[in-house]
């Protein structure tokens, strides 16, 4: 015979010889339990330059991304430097007042560790702005002569794990 005749009865027989070996299956069960997170994230509200003649105004953005469809509550605390619930910037001496609100007219509604923000997560990056103003009328507060009034503001997403 030639070497294929030879190749192909080796393979025919190959085929129809019963198999030596048996096979079985079995499942494999595979689960997660995916709990609730939340993350946050800020930067700086910047008011710039402050007279006393008119209000000054500011905003910035906070980013916060929950898992899909979980609630949640964004809260400011009062800052640094507060009295009795009013923020106040600090030169390290004096104080400045000034408020911080979830409403783009920043005067309706303050945002701080009652009023809160609540939005539901959707798994991506979302998107709350802060508004600051300073209101007008602060003539007794010192000019800061090249530094900075500052003040530090944490905000707080609360969840359910």
């Amino acid at each position: 015979m030639s070497r294929n005749l030879k190749t192909l009865a080796l393979v025919l027989a190959a085929a129809i010889a019963p198999s030596a070996f048996a096979a079985t299956t079995a499942d494999i069960n595979v689960s997660a339990n995916v709990n609730n997170a939340c993350a946050i994230s800020g930067g700086d509200l910047v008011f710039g330059i402050y007279t006393w003649e008119a209000d000054k105004t500011g905003s910035m953005n906070l980013t916060v991304k929950c898992t899909t469809d979980a609630g949640y509550t964004v809260a400011l605390n009062d800052g640094g430097n507060a009295v009795t619930g009013q923020r106040k910037l600090s030169d390290g001496t004096n104080l400045l007042n000034y408020g911080l609100f979830s409403d783009s007219g920043a005067s309706t509604t303050p945002w701080n560790a009652t009023t809160t923000v609540a939005g539901t997560g959707n798994g991506a990056n979302q998107t709350l702005s802060v508004y600051g103003r300073i209101a007008s009328g602060q003539s007794t507060v010192p000019a800061s002569n090249g530094a900075d009034y500052l003040d530090t503001v944490v905000a707080t997403v609360d969840f359910t794990p």
